[in-house]
């Protein structure tokens, strides 16, 4: 570009000195690309130089492939020879559902087009030497950006906390439910491989309560949940106070119990929330395993979890971020329940010293055995330490990312309890090929004996 500026440089000094005075000439192009004043003698470089029209060839033939842009419609393959020439090494057998054009505005805005695939996220760029290849894999989120700087853009954050912004986009809302319904598949395939083959019945590891579901404290309420204190003083508000829910409730795969639910997804060495919070981009993550409560009753337990995560309205700047957790089993009036509680801070931001975020997980079950049908629900509650200006700010923003949070963690939940289920009936069946009951030829008559 230094060169082409200079070329242009060039010209525009020499055309001012051939146009001195009241001197006019006419301009007619050569084939060489030159132009030439009325004497033919004297030849300057004009505008649309050589390196120009190379440029001008150079992006025409990285977008030659789409006859129009409508917002994402797909007019070449896989194969296409801008996408061979950006990415050499993308497997031959990835089908290249959507391209959408936009710009990348991380670092120097670069105009050029985002391509989905089964697997990756493409960009590239005639301003860009190499595209930029990202695996659905490798991806936390995908979130709308709507910034003074960026009116209507997407991030992609990958789980190392590195992010990228788009913009310019023809039709932002359909790369963003593009790019969201491609990540649920991925992370879907994922999750499947949690319940592997090899794992055993669900049993409950940690000691602050059993595997017995009969042995579940009775309660006349479900109010008796707050009267399980914790060594985190003020942490946890009463269950009085959530009255917020946050998701629509979800019915979890029938035949499993509440317990079931706990040893799947919360217990001690379930990677359910850790995966959780490593897709959303937090690293540095250090978790307990449960304690008992101070005052030593049964299924209940408390536990603290400690990560460094991302701030959005921070400019994702990386926080600490400390979160209490409690959990307790209650069977109310016939009815047995689940409920975890969790308060979070973020207190090295912005007014984050003067409020906690909570919410509430409560699982109640019907039924029992096979028919056993457990349903979540889940609320949020913001419990401010401090009188701050911006209170009613700070409950929409947090009563919205906790909706968005647990619509997440309570696919993962169900995702989780069918794998279980899956490999249940998986090792079942291989069980019954692998020891057939006898036949009748091989059974021994106690006569012969």
């Amino acid at each position: 570009m230094k060169t082409l500026w200079t070329v242009r440089e060039k010209y525009s000094g020499s055309a001012e000195a051939s146009f001195t005075g009241s001197h006019e000439s006419s301009l007619s192009h050569g084939s060489s690309g030159r132009c030439s004043t009325g004497n033919r003698n004297t030849k300057e470089l004009c505008a649309f130089s050589p390196l120009e029209d190379e440029f001008k060839s150079r992006t025409t033939s990285a977008f030659a492939t789409d006859e129009q842009d409508d917002g994402g419609q797909l007019n070449f393959s896989v194969n296409n020879v801008d996408i061979g020439r950006y990415f050499p090494g993308l497997p031959k057998e990835e089908v290249l559902a959507r391209s959408f054009r936009c710009s990348c505005a991380t670092g120097v805005v670069r105009s050029g087009k985002l391509c989905v695939t089964d697997n990756f996220i493409l960009f590239y760029s005639p301003m860009m030497e190499g595209g930029i290849k990202i695996s659905f894999n490798d991806v936390s989120t995908v979130e709308k950006e709507r910034k003074m700087t960026i009116l209507d853009g997407l991030t992609i954050t990958k789980k190392d906390g590195e992010f990228l912004t788009f913009t310019n986009f023809v039709s932002r809302d359909a790369a963003f439910n593009m790019l969201i319904e491609y990540l649920s598949k991925v992370k879907d395939k994922s999750q499947a491989v949690v319940g592997s083959s090899d794992e055993g019945p669900l049993t409950i590891k940690t000691s602050t309560c059993s595997d017995s579901i009969a042995d579940i404290p009775p309660a006349s309420s479900i109010d008796e949940f707050s009267s399980i204190e914790t060594e985190y003083g003020t942490a946890f508000s009463d269950y009085s106070c959530f009255t917020k829910e946050i998701i629509t409730p979800v019915e979890l795969p029938t035949g499993k119990t509440v317990i079931d639910v706990f040893a799947a997804c919360f217990d001690d060495g379930q990677p359910l929330l850790e995966k959780y919070h490593t897709e959303r981009g937090d690293v540095d993550q250090q978790w307990e395993n449960w304690r008992p409560i101070p005052r030593g009753k049964s299924f209940c337990g408390q536990r603290k979890f400690v990560c460094t995560t991302l701030v959005k309205a921070m400019m994702n700047k990386p926080y600490s971020f400390y979160e209490y957790q409690r959990y307790g089993f209650l069977n109310v009036n016939g009815t047995p329940t689940l409920l975890l509680q969790f308060s979070s801070q973020v207190p090295g931001v912005m007014f984050g010293e003067s409020f906690r975020v909570e919410a509430l997980s409560v699982f109640s079950q019907e039924g029992e055995g096979e028919s056993a049908k457990v349903t979540m629900r889940a609320y949020c509650y913001v419990q401010f330490l401090k009188s701050v200006w911006v209170k009613g700010k700070i409950n929409s923003t947090s009563q919205s990312e906790q909706s968005e949070s647990y619509k997440k963690i309570s696919q993962m939940i169900v995702t989780r309890l069918k794998a279980v289920s899956a490999s249940k009936e998986t090792k079942e069946h291989d069980s019954d090929s692998v020891c057939p009951s006898p036949s009748r030829e091989n059974k021994v008559s106690p006569k012969t004996v």
